[in-house]
């Protein structure tokens, strides 16, 4: 399973606080490649550690040429989703840029990996790992292995040693060497679990993984799952209640990464925490009262997605002027790619909040499905913006997102009978692109949208959203969707006949700029309501 950590999530951050931070020393930024490689095991990040060499490392023509074709060869195969051959030509590619040899050995390295039977793992049982191969390669001799359990930050202390193990040379992947650990008395929380390969006092390399230790989880569950079927009703509640126990099975399953993306940098879920809050929730419920229902402030809802085979979470902020009886207006708020239904009002939420209360909107967030998942955006037939052929599983996941937000956004309404002619949307960067894609394929839903960092192709079906109020941001330094962009955008829009606020924020970057602008969104939405 890999666990988005390192450099992507510091970019990630980056990507939403847009801290003026001053970037990294060349060293710092290879030192962070390099020790990414033990925790990384995907394509895809493989490719990101690769460009951060290829920006930091000065190479030869030569050099250059023979990475070049070594990520030509890996694009197919990861295109297609051989994750294990494209792995093979990027950490040879990974090789070449940093000057190293790749012989043998160092293809046998690349290939190990490190896997649990559960990445969020009851510690009152067996812990079951195995050492396996990404790819086929073969090792000149046995090694012993040697498997430590440490606190989860870089250099973190061993809380745990285990036995030490033969293992003969072998074919990995048809064969994997198979071990169990005890993890019995160990306190709840994130756990790194390291295997070094040596072979006599030689270290020949390290991989490792995270796992959750939670006690007691399945027994917890069992009994929830008792309480609540003596529960009539309440459905909105008992997916709440069962959140943890299935959002740990989603990531058992290997559908979600263990860190939650998108919160705080390196935050991991507290699922002890959060079957402790299910356990209170249950016994409100048995005592005939739902905390949740029309709930006021801040707070995390779920439901159960039939498409998606999943209890889907949302973040609601619902202001102090909200009595039960008036009609509130909803502002809907997408967040970016990475990032997640807790990401803008958990990090970004003060100004949110403040802007929230002073108009007397209520707030969803919700995560449509998936962190990266596009609010319907891949595939569809409403272009936003000219793409590559779209992969199948992209295509499907953003339906999935499409489908998850508008429900959301549904049961909002619902619940909190929301003033359904005043109803906004917004989003920064992907969420801006779900924006627009959504005011397009569902012009009558909206009373004003307010898209931001990302424009439209000349694709865009302009003419839907004519009689839709639309104000448009963008950070006039933005460098992950260049502002020349949207200045073109704009211009094709005044040409057709379709002119409508533009706020370029001076000095902006890509993700501050919404937040700079916030008020002034408030302030036009504030402004409109459908007929």
């Amino acid at each position: 399973m890999s666990i988005m950590r390192g450099l992507f999530a510091i970019l990630l951050t980056a990507t939403i606080l847009q801290a003026q931070a001053p970037p990294p020393t060349p060293e710092a930024a290879i030192a962070a490649a390099v020790a990414s490689l033990e925790q990384y095991q995907t394509a895809q990040s493989l490719t990101t550690i690769l460009r951060t060499l290829q920006n930091n490392i000065k190479v030869s023509e030569r050099v250059k040429a023979a990475v070049d074709e070594l990520v030509a060869e890996a694009t197919p195969y990861r295109d297609a989703g051989k994750n294990g051959e494209a792995r093979r030509r990027l950490l040879n590619a990974i090789s070449v840029q940093r000057g190293l040899p790749w012989d043998q050995r160092a293809e046998f390295i690349g290939s190990v990996l490190l896997r649990t039977n559960m990445t969020v793992a009851d510690s009152s049982r067996a812990l079951v790992a195995q050492l396996t191969q990404a790819y086929a390669a073969v090792s000149t001799s046995g090694f012993r292995l040697r498997v430590t359990l440490a606190e989860p930050a870089p250099g973190g202390k061993t809380v745990r040693e285990f036995e030490t193990h033969n293992v003969v040379s072998r074919d990995l992947i048809d064969d994997p060497f198979v071990f169990s650990l005890n993890t019995d008395g160990l306190a709840d929380g994130v756990y790194r679990m390291a295997a070094e390969l040596t072979d006599g006092n030689v270290s020949i390399c390290r991989v490792a993984t995270n796992v959750l230790l939670v006690r007691d989880l399945e027994a917890q569950r069992t009994e929830i799952e008792k309480r609540l079927a003596r529960i009539q009703g309440h459905d909105g509640a008992k997916a709440t209640v069962r959140y943890p126990f299935d959002y740990a099975r989603v990531i058992n399953e290997g559908r979600r990464d263990l860190i939650a993306q998108g919160t705080m940098l390196n935050e991991y879920f507290d699922f002890a925490k959060e079957v402790r809050n299910s356990l209170e929730l249950v016994k409100a419920l048995e005592e005939g009262k739902d905390p949740l229902l029309r709930a006021g402030g801040e707070h995390e809802r779920h439901y159960w997605f039939a498409e998606g085979g999943e209890v889907m979470p949302y973040r609601v902020f619902v202001p102090k002027k909200y009595d039960g009886r008036a009609k509130l207006p909803l502002v809907v708020i997408l967040h970016g790619a990475g990032a997640d239904q807790d990401s803008y009002l958990r990090i970004l939420g003060n100004v949110i909040r403040e802007e929230a209360e002073k108009h007397g909107f209520i707030i969803v967030t919700p995560l449509g499905y998936r962190p990266r998942a596009g609010w319907g955006v891949r595939g569809a037939s409403i272009t936003i913006r000219s793409t590559a052929p779209v992969d199948p599983t992209q295509k499907y996941f953003s339906e999935l997102s499409e489908k998850d937000g508008l429900i959301v956004i549904e049961s909002v309404i619902e619940e909190y009978n929301v003033d359904r002619s005043r109803v906004y949307l917004m989003g920064n960067s992907m969420g801006g692109g779900g924006s627009w894609y959504l005011a397009a394929k569902y012009p009558e839903r909206w009373a004003a949208v307010a898209p931001a960092a990302m424009f439209v192709s000349e694709g865009y079906p302009v003419e839907r959203i004519k009689g839709l109020p639309v104000m448009y941001v963008h950070g006039e330094l933005d460098t992950t969707v260049p502002v020349e962009g949207a200045r073109q955008m704009m211009k094709r829009f005044k040409e057709i006949g379709f002119e409508i606020p533009y706020v370029e924020v001076k000095g902006g970057s890509h993700g501050r700029a919404v937040w700079d602008t916030l008020p002034q969104i408030f302030d036009f939405f504030e402004k409109y309501r459908r007929n």
